[in-house]
């Protein structure tokens, strides 16, 4: 293999006291077969770096092609860290092949940067992270990799178990099959986690109502279902047979939830977003049955409040200091109500008056009310004139990973200056 090979995985970090420190592994190399077989992802080095004797295959940053041998404990991490799970340059990340009525990517404006607008639906992204897949770009060879190495749980958006409807909600004739799909998993002993986006008169009502029956029917290798409104920005078709779902729908949907929850032992979840938008009481933490529905929105607030309660008490994490003129705390509307209450107990323990500055998402429509979907222009309206010199906190969910850049490319520094 020569140095310009794309294939393998390049190492970002190695953990010190680490197995791959011992070796002098160093951020830039290149970890390329491990007992003579090639990587494609995360997946493969810790399926094959599990046994107590490895031959690893590296080319180090400086181009030498190295092979060390290692003797370790069973599953014994490496201590290798890599720029990302899914490995070759770029990462092939697999792609959605439907073309959904309700996509919330295809209702991005123009102009973002282009990772927004890479529709992943990669079954390995599913496993390691818990993002929601369709199962409809399976390949065969996939399915055999799933069933063979136990991928499990997976995260699968269902929507809806009636095939015709299925098919139409996602504009895949493929999606019809979800049913069939979900059992060979279960068959080869996988787990899954699922989820429905409700949209109004198309898949709610006696639509769902089927589709619950029918997930609850696969029960307890299908896990969880968690039920999410959907979601629209001002931006695509400006007519469509997709819409926002309205309070007195909200209620009526709550309400099924909690029945369906109670019928099933804590089968079916609703999103937190339900809760908000109707007032209603949050639950405690036992309703969450361990919070498996935590990526999708759903038990977000109840840890938040308990987090609260604690800080309160005087037993949650460390406040720090602030400045005595106070300090001002930036969210999207739908967490007003409870942010308001952090910032009351915070600033009863510093002493110093806190305000709460509600941002209106005009960049991709005001019933877009989620603070991670806040754009830096938004926070610089709102709080241009609020701030009065004094410190702001904005939600670290509004940032690009790994980076200080708001949805529409305003920095904190941007921000700041």
């Amino acid at each position: 293999m020569g140095r310009g090979s794309l294939s393998g995985a390049v190492v970002a970090n190695v953990r010190p006291g680490s197995i791959a420190a011992e070796l002098g592994l160093r951020p830039g190399d290149r970890l390329c077969e491990v007992n003579g077989s090639p990587l494609r992802d995360y997946i493969d080095y810790r399926y094959l770096t599990a046994e107590p004797l490895v031959e690893l295959r590296v080319i180090r940053s400086c181009g030498e092609d190295v092979i060390y041998e290692v003797e370790k404990d069973p599953d014994e991490d490496l201590g290798l860290v890599f720029t990302a799970d899914i490995f070759g340059d770029p990462p092939q990340v697999r792609t959605c092949t439907n073309k959904c009525v309700f996509c919330f990517v295809d209702r991005l404006p123009p102009g973002l940067r282009p990772a927004l607008y890479v529709k992943d639906d990669d079954y390995r992204l599913s496993f390691l992270h818990g993002n929601f897949i369709t199962l409809t770009n399976l390949t065969p060879e996939d399915l055999a990799r799933i069933e063979a190495m136990r991928l499990s749980p997976l995260y699968v958006s269902v929507h809806s178990t009636e095939p015709a409807l299925r098919a139409r909600l996602m504009g895949n004739p493929r999606a019809a099959a979800v049913m069939d799909d979900l059992r060979r998993l279960i068959r080869a002993g996988v787990s899954v986690h699922t989820q429905i986006v409700v949209c109004p008169g198309l898949n709610d009502g006696p639509h769902l109502e089927r589709s619950l029956e029918d997930l609850a029917s696969l029960r307890p290798e299908v896990e969880s279902v968690g039920v999410v409104p959907v979601g629209l920005t001002r931006f695509g078709p400006p007519s469509g047979p997709v819409r926002r779902l309205t309070p007195a729908e909200c209620r009526a949907l709550l309400e099924t939830l909690f029945r369906w929850h109670r019928q099933t032992d804590g089968f079916v979840f609703p999103a937190d977003e339900l809760l908000v938008v109707t007032g209603s009481p949050v639950p405690g933490a036992r309703f969450y049955r361990g919070f498996p529905q935590l990526e999708n929105g759903i038990g977000l607030v109840r840890l938040f409040l308990d987090d609260l309660a604690r800080v309160r008490q005087g037993r949650g994490p460390a406040v720090g200091a602030a400045a005595a003129e106070g300090f001002v705390v930036v969210t999207g509307t739908l967490a007003r109500p409870y942010v308001e209450r952090a910032v009351e107990a915070v600033s009863e323990r510093l002493g110093v008056e806190g305000e709460v500055v509600e941002v209106r998402n005009e960049f991709l429509g005001p019933s877009v009310t989620v603070a991670g979907l806040l754009a830096g222009r938004d926070v610089l309206e709102a709080t241009r004139k609020a701030a009065r010199g004094r410190p702001v906190l904005v939600p670290g969910s509004a940032l690009r990973a790994g980076s200080d850049e708001f949805l529409g490319g305003v920095s904190l520094g941007d921000l700041s200056a």
